[in-house]
Parts: C-alpha cells; sequence; structure tokens
C-alpha cells in the first residue's frame, strides 16, 4: 500500500512536471504566433501591391489578347 501511495505521488509530479513543460511550449507558440501573423499581413500588402501595380498591365494584355481571338 505505501508503495502504491509512493508511486501515485511520483506519477503526480511527473504529471505536474509535463504540464509545466506543456504551458512553457503553449507560450513560446503563442510568441512565434504573433510573428507568424505579422510575415502573414507582410505578405497580403505585398501581393496587393503587386495586384495593385500590374491591373492595368493585365488589363491592357487581356485587351490585345481578346483582339487576337477576334481576327482568328
Amino acid at each position: 500500500m505505501l508503495n502504491d501511495i509512493r508511486e501515485m505521488i511520483a506519477q503526480f509530479r511527473k504529471l505536474r512536471d509535463q504540464v509545466t513543460v506543456l504551458q512553457g511550449n503553449i507560450q513560446q507558440l503563442q510568441r512565434t504566433m504573433t510573428g507568424v501573423n505579422e510575415f502573414i499581413d507582410g505578405v497580403n500588402k505585398g501581393v496587393d501591391k503587386w495586384q495593385f501595380k500590374n491591373a492595368p498591365r493585365l488589363a491592357r494584355i487581356q485587351k490585345i489578347m481578346d483582339r487576337l481571338d477576334n481576327h482568328k
């Protein structure tokens, strides 16, 4: 019986240690996610800027392609 209690105490300590590690990993993940979100925002802004700059060119190319298709 005493050995069972000791084993249970050891398991609780192990569980406590694992919970502590898990909490640390969660905090690290949350900090990392902030950086990921900032990166995603930067990429989205870059894509929007690229689309804005290239929209007139793409529209012009599409008009040329339409004219070429009409002449076939």
